[in-house]
């Protein structure tokens, strides 16, 4: 009989501490699961990029899903900028609490409608080309919890 109301006893605790822990943010993921956002630094003038494509697992469950041609984001930005050819650029990447540890960067240089060529990134900066034109610069951000593209508009001189 003692035996018996023991187990129960040790069930109810076992379930209550159970509903306690799901029903808490205990033990929960710190991360927001936004979509991490990139800016570039050029000489202290922070470059603000937008999002064209993307495909990035949020904390709740749910996914965020974009899809634009990398040129036609980059058009509809207003922030151009002119950057003299051959500039070094910080890229910045804010991560909104996710863990992005095995982030990929990549960076792509678009002219019209063509992607151009790929830039280096080298411990997380850029290095401009040697070309004088308007370019879609296109940074993209892979991660376990999905990709990211980021884009802006500049002008080498």
């Amino acid at each position: 009989m003692i035996a018996g109301v023991t187990i129960i006893f040790v069930v109810i605790i076992a379930a209550a501490f159970i509903t306690f822990i799901e029903s808490s943010n205990f033990m929960k993921d710190d991360w927001t699961g936004e979509p991490p956002d990139i800016k570039l630094v050029f000489e202290e003038e922070q470059i603000i990029m937008m999002h064209s494509n993307l495909s990035w697992a949020r904390s709740d469950g749910s996914e965020s899903k974009s899809e634009n041609h990398p040129v036609e984001a980059a058009t509809n930005h207003s922030n151009h900028k002119k950057l003299p050819r051959e500039s070094k650029l910080k890229i910045v990447v804010i991560d909104h609490e996710n863990k992005l540890d095995n982030a990929i960067l990549s960076a792509f240089l678009w002219e019209n409608e063509k992607k151009n060529e790929e830039l280096e990134i080298r411990n997380e900066y850029l290095l401009l080309p040697n070309k004088v034109g308007t370019f879609t610069l296109a940074i993209q951000l892979k991660d376990e919890s999905g990709y990211v593209e980021s884009v802006t508009t500049i002008e080498l001189y």
